[in-house]
């Protein structure tokens, strides 16, 4: 083969250099609108980014707010206290110096006035008008429903600032009702965007050369604006350049420099979103249980997963929590929320959720045809496991649980009216005994709300001194003369008139207001008692008293303080406590018993008390419940379970007493049975102390006479 000539090269050359020329300058204007192209998608995903920033600044600083204000303790000392002050720095100050989320925090009462302020660990005095403008009676006045919160942007001391505003309320709606009503106290949080949280955003977000400026400036930035529509600033950032370096670096391998230029790009999107993804889930998160909170349980109800589809709820909150806290300190309460959520979570379905609400409330949504029935079965296995301790290192805590239930068929159901409905059966199920769940039922609002005002009322009476209490005698089986009697509570309402305790006694073991009552009735029966000719006194103790670790020491200071002796009481309990905790109730036996009182097993017969149960703990005396009595008249098995009681109680030292004795022929069916003692209408009504002395010296006279 010959070589052409030099003319023919140079002709040859010539086309391929305009060839080249013409495949390199399309090659070259491609190229560079590729890369202006790929910079200003560039652009727009960092604005983007900027603009998602800033809503996860507002997003964190309004739940931090919500945490704030969604609390039974500040709405207290807010709505029913009088020191402000001293609760602000004791509780929400402090936060001011150390915590960097936020620098400013201030409490306005409904009428928008500054209550109290803090900033920078010093209570400061301040002009929200003055210092912020129009902006804060903008956002106060978007707080327009009860559990609202909102957050905007403003301008304060020559910089922007996220300000972010909750209502203060109770987690108790019913106590919403009663001490907010539509007039709530706000608290509100500032948080200032300097140049370094800037450049941490910039840093989270993947967003090079993040900074704020207040001036018009040639490189990419956003507008910020208050809650009036003002821009305030703007957020600037470094003028994209990856595609250019990109390009030229990546000339003689093209594809690859292509490739890699879009796998960059799809990392620092990732990156971005990623940032994005975990402040979202932070916000649906529960941080001590890792299990979704409040928030994310009411996205689940309003999602498209469960339009139109029939669900189920359940609300469950533990009872003997607190005594928990405060008996073995908050860290153990701690790995009990977390040892809760793990039982939970084990019986849970790949279609359910699992929520901790705060505090001791948790929560399970199912959604299907049969979610009722499902979520009915979670609860009564949950309530089940409830009757074993937990064990939480070496310790073994015994907590019960209330829970709630609502169903729904799909019809559109506001989340908060769902949410109430499963509260109220919730303290309903608490009402009649705890460790139970119970559906809603529309009658349960009107018991809830006639509750409410009892519970109210209650509390008044107390503080009041107006309760009662009367006695009423327990005679010896032989003859008529009393030989103990037992103390009983009474009130009667300024509004209702006489309330039975089978109605305030469990309204007041729900409020915390049992061990205040249990106690003024043993201080009260012990004082009256004291000097009555070596009478015995019984007194009932509730499940909820005997669940208060001290309860032994306080027990024994009513003794010290009455002079009573504790030979001559005698303390009544009934088998469902010794059912629900066994352990525990051994423990409280044995303390009590250890002072010389009597124990008294009350209402037997009527639950799953066995004689076991008599073997197991040391009961002074055993007590026939009224139901059995008044069964025997008519039934023989009845009258069987009675002899075989007292049998059994005579074997092991116990002293028989039948209750509810009526009538002459159950007092002598009692009799033949073989049983010490007799109580019960039939030889006299519950009464005053001092006709109850007429009455004793009455029978003692009858009785001196008969012998």
């Amino acid at each position: 083969m010959k070589f052409p000539k030099l003319r023919g090269n140079k002709q040859y050359l010539l086309v391929i250099s305009l060839l080249g020329i013409l495949f390199l300058s399309v090659l070259v204007a491609g190229l560079y609108a590729t890369v202006t192209s790929s910079n200003d998608v560039e652009r727009q995903r960092t604005a983007g980014l900027a603009k998602l920033a800033i809503k996860a600044q507002l997003n964190s600083l309004k739940s931090a707010t919500e945490e704030n204000a969604y609390w039974d303790e500040a709405a207290d000392n807010i709505y029913r206290g009088t020191d402000h002050r001293t609760f602000f720095e004791r509780n929400w100050l402090p936060s001011t110096a150390e915590n960097d989320r936020y620098e400013l925090i201030w409490v306005v009462d409904p009428d928008g006035k500054p209550v109290v302020a803090g900033e920078n660990g010093e209570i400061v005095a301040l002009d929200m008008g003055q210092r912020f403008g129009p902006g804060v009676d903008r956002l106060l006045a978007s707080l327009n429903r009860p559990n609202e919160n909102a957050a905007t942007l403003i301008y304060d001391k020559n910089e922007v600032a996220v300000l972010a505003a909750s209502n203060i309320r109770y987690t108790d709606p019913a106590m919403n009702a009663v001490h907010v009503k539509d007039r709530p106290y706000r608290i509100l949080f500032k948080k200032r965007m300097d140049q370094k949280l800037v450049a941490a955003m910039g840093g989270d977000m993947g967003i090079p050369g993040l900074t704020m400026g207040t001036s018009a400036s040639d490189r990419p930035s956003i507008k910020l604006f208050d809650g009036q529509g003002a821009v305030i600033g703007q957020l600037s950032w470094k003028a994209p350049s990856s595609g250019y370096i990109a390009a030229w670096n990546s000339l003689p391998v093209l594809l690859a420099g292509s490739l890699f230029f879009f796998i960059v790009l799809g990392i620092i999107a990732r990156f971005g979103f990623n940032v994005i993804g975990r402040l979202a889930q932070q916000a649906l998160t529960d941080s001590l249980s890792n299990m979704p909170n409040r928030r994310a349980l009411r996205q689940a109800i309003r999602s498209r997963d469960y339009a139109g589809q029939p669900y189920a709820l359940a609300l469950i909150d533990l009872d003997g929590f607190k005594n928990v806290n405060d008996s073995y300190g908050h860290a153990v309460g701690d790995r009990l929320i977390r040892k809760i959520a793990d039982i939970l979570q084990k019986d849970a379905s790949d279609d359910g959720l699992i929520a901790r609400l705060g505090g001791d409330e948790f929560a399970i949504l199912l959604r299907g045809t049969s979610a009722k029935d499902r979520i009915e079965g979670m609860a009564e296995r949950f309530i089940q496991r409830l009757h074993y301790p937990v064990m939480i290192e070496e310790r073994s805590i015994s907590v019960g649980a209330s829970i709630g239930l609502v169903a729904t068929d799909g019809n559109s159901i506001d989340d908060g009216e769902v949410l109430r409905r499963a509260d109220v059966a919730m303290y309903s199920a608490k009402r009649h005994g705890k460790m139970r769940a119970e559906w809603f039922d529309p009658q349960l609002d009107e018991e809830q709300t006639i509750a409410n005002e009892l519970a109210n009322e209650l509390r008044i009476s107390l503080a009041n001194e107006e309760l009662d209490v009367v006695y009423q005698p327990i005679v010896a089986v032989g003859g008529s003369q009393c030989e103990s009697v037992e103390a009983l509570a009474r009130w009667v309402s300024p509004t209702r008139g006489p309330i039975s305790p089978d109605v305030f006694i469990p309204i007041a073991e729900n409020t915390g207001l049992i061990d205040t009552i249990g106690l003024f009735v043993l201080r009260r029966a012990c004082s009256d008692v004291k000097d009555w000719n070596g009478l015995k006194l019984a007194v009932n103790v509730s499940a909820a008293q005997l669940r208060n670790p001290m309860f032994p020491i306080e027990l024994r200071k009513i003794l010290n303080e009455t002079g009573f002796a504790a030979t001559r009481l005698e303390l009544e309990i009934t088998e469902t406590y010794l059912i629900a905790d066994t352990a525990l109730a051994q423990k409280v036996i044995e303390g009590v018993t250890a002072l010389g009182v009597t124990i008294s097993l009350d209402d037997f017969g009527t639950g799953y008390a066995s004689i076991g149960f008599l073997r197991q703990f040391a009961f002074g005396k055993l007590k026939i419940d009224r139901s059995l009595v008044k069964e025997a008249q008519y039934d023989e098995a009845a009258r069987m379970l009675v002899q075989v009681s007292v049998a059994a109680a005579r074997a092991l030292n116990m002293v028989v007493t039948a209750e509810g004795v009526e009538t002459e022929a159950q007092a002598d069916l009692m009799r033949v049975a073989g049983c010490d003692q007799l109580q019960g209408w039939y030889f006299g009504k519950p009464m005053a102390n001092h006709r109850l002395l007429d009455f004793i010296s009455e029978q003692d006279s009858v009785y001196k006479h008969t012998i």
